[in-house]
């Protein structure tokens, strides 16, 4: 998949629980089939899901939760440097953590939309919303900064200090936090921990052990990783394993446009 809005994207058959894992994306998702659908691990009022819904950036993973099997869920992750253009927003942290319906957002055109996504194949579903946001959003008014931070934390898996970016992009700690929470909706050290978390999922292997993991990662034991993927991901270490996370958002990393965050201009 090519394209400087969208990371990821893909089909949800949610018959009972499907973990919606932080990955340092907003959401995108359009529900097809029999409603109702629920999100869970998000404030009560946002768990009641529409047709369609924006979840916005998260360092907490929750669920797609269903009482039948006849729901279909597309979703895709959005560069999260365009929440304040999608929203038409000053603030994307104001967005962070919580659910709002597609409906209320884009109520003029949200039928339109929905009607075409139906009956289309999974690559027409990923153009016609890529080319929708192509009319709501511009490279041209990305920040910069933000978008250099992002790159470096996920260059550096998420082990990277807030003192240490602040001395590479020469801006105090405390400005450098501000304009990074307010652009891209978490602060650095939350989005620097979902990095990391998504980082290790990756560095499992046969000849590679959680333990090891864990040590090589900078956590401070195995029962601290675990309890980060808990949290993170919404799954044990284990689990993670045996669904396929793992191989699933290697390929969800690398169909990434490279240098989607490359943009000169300024905040």
């Amino acid at each position: 998949m090519s394209s400087p809005f969208l990371h990821s994207a893909t089909s949800i058959n949610a018959t009972s629980s499907e973990p919606v894992t932080a990955t340092g994306f907003s959401r995108i998702g359009f529900h097809f089939g029999n409603l109702p659908l629920a999100v869970e691990g998000l404030p009560a009022q946002c768990q009641s899901i529409p047709y369609g819904d924006f979840i916005g950036i998260s360092d907490k993973s929750s669920a797609y939760k269903t009482g039948n099997d006849n729901i279909d869920t597309f979703v895709v992750e959005l560069n999260p440097l365009y929440t304040k253009q999608l929203l038409s927003s000053s603030d994307a942290s104001e967005a962070s953590s919580t659910r709002l319906p597609l409906t209320d957002l884009f109520s003029h055109e949200f039928d339109s939309l929905y009607s075409s996504l139906i009956e289309a194949t999974f690559e027409n579903r990923v153009n016609i919303l890529n080319s929708w946001l192509n009319g709501k959003v511009s490279a041209q008014y990305i920040c910069n900064i933000s978008a250099a931070a992002i790159s470096v934390i996920r260059t550096n898996n998420g082990n990277i200090s807030i003192s240490a970016l602040s001395r590479k992009f020469e801006m105090s700690q405390r400005w450098l936090e501000k304009l990074f929470k307010r652009e891209v909706g978490l602060t650095i050290k939350q989005y620097a921990r979902v990095v990391r978390c998504q980082y290790a999922s990756l560095a499992h292997n046969s000849s590679n052990s959680w333990a090891k993991v864990a040590a090589d990662c900078g956590y401070t034991d195995q029962s601290h990783l675990t309890r980060e993927f808990r949290s993170i991901l919404g799954m044990t270490p284990s689990r993670a394993d045996r669904s396929g996370y793992n191989s699933r958002y290697k390929y969800a990393s690398e169909t990434t446009t490279k240098g989607e965050l490359n943009h000169n201009t300024v905040c």
